[in-house]
């Protein structure tokens, strides 16, 4: 646990649910017996820890509109520990990155019940899962810094290089997959950011499907263009971690294969744009796509 990375803070809030140490209601009422113990937000059970992060309503809200899920686990969130450990063990199939993600949600969980108990400031699930988004900035713009990109425009010698700014006007989507097999899932990751890096948009989309990488980095690629041609955006440069799939788009002879008939939508959504252009970022570069997805 303390090897994730997220803040210390976050960590320390994930050690506190282990150990039994968050003062929620059940936890006080037992040590001292003077505390109501019925949920503030939901007023139908007990506070205990799984209650607060899991069953009451508000929690459930939260959970629902988090871009990230942890699916065939809910029978274990009766008990911090099991939840935490089937968490830990499905990293083989959940990406890291998702962890860190959930303790930041817990996180966010346990801020906003205190704001509502102690400072009767009611924040809905939309907020607090924004909350948890501007937490995913400060990530990304502590580890843009060291991630490289190269232009899918030298395809044949391709170099890594740092952020570079972008012109003014032009707004850059990055976008990434998760494919679990054993989950038969996949996450599609996109984040948009202007010229200043300021980011506009986040999201991150589901689906219970099997799937092929090349053929979902496509799909999800056509899904961006398809987005910000209904947000308006007419300059916008595409980033993504498939090489394979920025080389076949900027390809000026005729698509084939598997993919030909989603590039095709690419190449005419692109059409659509004063300015269009595609590029290949590392995965180190893109890692809050990946969380997102």
């Amino acid at each position: 646990m303390w090897g994730l990375n997220i803040k210390l803070k976050h960590k320390h809030c994930m050690w506190k649910c282990l150990n039994n140490s968050l003062p929620f209601k059940e936890l006080i009422y037992m040590r001292i017996g003077k505390v109501y113990n019925i949920c503030n937000d939901c007023g139908e059970d007990i506070e205990t820890l799984e209650h607060m992060l899991f069953y009451c309503l508000e929690a459930q809200k939260v959970w629902k509109l988090a871009p990230i899920k942890w699916e065939g686990f809910e029978n274990l969130q009766h008990n911090i520990w099991k939840w935490w450990q089937a968490v830990m063990t499905g990293t083989k199939e959940q990406a890291t990155d998702h962890i860190n993600l959930t303790v930041i949600i817990l996180w966010k969980l346990w801020k906003a019940r205190n704001k509502r108990i102690f400072e009767e400031e009611t924040r809905d699930a939309l907020k607090t899962v924004q909350k948890t988004q501007r937490e995913w900035m400060e990530f990304d713009k502590a580890n843009a810094e060291e991630g490289e990109t190269c232009s899918s425009t030298h395809t044949v010698q391709q170099h890594q290089r740092k952020w570079e700014r972008l012109k003014e006007g032009v707004i850059r989507i990055n976008t990434d997959i998760a494919i679990s097999a054993h989950m038969i899932r996949i996450g599609k990751g996109i984040i948009a950011r202007n010229w200043t890096r300021k980011i506009l948009r986040a999201m991150g989309l589901v689906e219970h499907k099997r799937g092929e990488a090349s053929t979902e980095e496509a799909l999800a690629v056509r899904a961006v263009l398809m987005m910000t041609k209904n947000a308006g955006w007419t300059k916008i440069d595409v980033q993504t971690n498939c090489k394979v799939v920025v080389d076949q788009i900027d390809a000026s002879k005729t698509h084939e294969g598997h993919l030909a008939t989603i590039l095709e939508d690419i190449v005419e959504l692109r059409t659509d744009f004063e300015l269009c252009s595609s590029s290949f970022v590392h995965r180190t570069g893109n890692q809050c796509c990946h969380m997102l997805a």
